[in-house]
């Protein structure tokens, strides 16, 4: 008999749910997406939504995982270069994504706590 898998996540879009999964797998949690292949060929978003499942013994290690904050510093272990999460200037948040509608290589950003926009400053490296 197959174990029953518990949906730790329910998204909208399947990009979102994506990233998820690459966050999951990449810390050693074995995790699925349901109504991906609804997604990949209908589009993108999905009615019902796609949905992130691990097995019931994950489900506490995957939901922490999920729950952590958006850390401020990454550091590339190989090449020892560093990546600054950009901050709302408004409400501080690290919660940004780039904005769809902007033209390519703009650099505006979006809080997606507050919804404030703003360009991302260049590196002055």
């Amino acid at each position: 008999m197959t174990k029953e898998l518990i949906t730790l996540r329910t998204y909208g879009s399947l990009p979102e749910a994506l990233l998820d999964k690459a966050r999951l797998d990449s810390a050693g949690i074995n995790c699925v997406l349901a109504d991906d292949n609804v997604a990949r060929v209908l589009g993108s978003v999905v009615s019902g939504g796609v949905k992130l499942q691990v097995a019931p013994e994950d489900e506490a290690v995957g939901r922490g995982f999920l729950e952590e904050g958006i850390p401020p510093l990454l550091v590339d272990e190989e090449s020892g270069m560093e990546y600054v999460q950009p901050q709302c200037p408004k409400c501080g948040s690290l919660d940004a994504s780039t904005v769809e509608d902007a033209a390519p290589g703009t650099g505006d950003l979006k809080c997606e706590v507050c919804g404030h926009r703003w360009k991302q400053k260049e590196d002055t490296e």
